[in-house]
């Protein structure tokens, strides 16, 4: 019989995952007559990949490997992902596999607070802050906030961990203008930092 692209793998599965990559990998098709000279991988993220409806999109266009197993990279952190592969010999790009299952990258730092922090009331030595939390803990509960004062020069006078979104930064010293500014810290480690307040 003629010659035809490959059917499609099966058997997807991941491992080895981290906040920004994965191992996938499947079982080869039916080659369709011709060698498996290569591998396209397809993906969906976020709800695509949670619903199983995708849209999904390449990934990589061809692996140029008949390996059945293809470390990704470049991902994003906390998300959500399934995978698809398709079979490439000379005729052509196979049928498409079924989706992977869900699989979701580990947790990535928490993003910056939202806004700029508010100095509420200034004493001689000390300032009171605020500040909102940010809009992603990046999958991993928030532990603690760090809070910088920082000088005209933009080097750090203090810093203070704190657990909520207030605080009174003490060891400033008189008659000296701070701005502050505040990043969030989790399980993987401190986020950016968030907008610095006016100077006071």
């Amino acid at each position: 019989c003629d010659d035809r692209a490959p059917h499609a793998p099966t058997s997807l599965g991941t491992a080895s995952v981290t906040n920004a990559s994965l191992l996938l990998t499947w079982t080869a098709p039916l080659s369709g007559g011709q060698p498996l000279i290569g591998f396209k991988i397809l993906f969906a993220s976020g709800a695509g990949a949670l619903s199983g409806g995708g849209p999904f999109d390449v990934l990589v266009a061809n692996s140029l490997s008949a390996a059945t197993s293809r470390t990704l990279e470049g991902l994003q952190g906390n998300t959500d992902y399934r995978f698809q592969v398709q079979g490439i010999n000379s005729v052509g790009v196979g049928e498409t596999s079924a989706a992977s299952p869900v699989v979701r990258t580990l947790p990535v730092v928490p993003s910056a607070p939202v806004g700029s922090a508010s100095v509420l009331q200034v004493g001689q030595s000390w300032a009171s802050v605020q500040w909102a939390a940010p809009a992603s803990d990046g999958g991993s509960a928030i532990t603690e906030y760090i809070v910088e004062a920082l000088l005209a020069d933009g080097s750090s006078a203090a810093s203070q961990q704190v657990s909520g979104l207030a605080a009174n930064v003490t060891s400033l010293r008189g008659f000296t203008e701070y701005a502050f500014r505040v990043c969030a810290v989790n399980a993987v480690g401190p986020g950016p930092f968030g907008s610095e307040s006016v100077r006071h």
